[in-house]
């Protein structure tokens, strides 16, 4: 199975930790990285402001514009790495 990516901000890529499941309303991420993009956001915005979007895709493309089943979510919340 290949690494399922996602972006936010300025390029920060990560991997989830695991598959999310259709219909999930939340999706755990690469330890450590939940709080990678609240600074990212943070540095973009002055605080990490909700709603905000990521993309989803998988590695096995270079960039989600190349993944013709990348996912644009829309994030309201975030805990650590979920």
């Amino acid at each position: 199975m290949s690494n399922i990516l996602y972006r936010v901000g300025n390029n920060l890529t990560s991997e989830l930790a695991s598959a999310v499941a259709t219909g999930a309303s939340s999706m755990a991420i690469t330890a450590g990285d939940g709080a990678k993009i609240g600074t990212e956001i943070s540095r973009l915005y002055g605080s990490e402001k909700f709603p905000y979007f990521i993309t989803i895709w998988s590695s096995d493309y270079s960039s989600p514009s190349s993944d013709a089943n990348r996912e644009i979510v829309k994030v309201t919340a975030r805990t650590d790495d979920t």
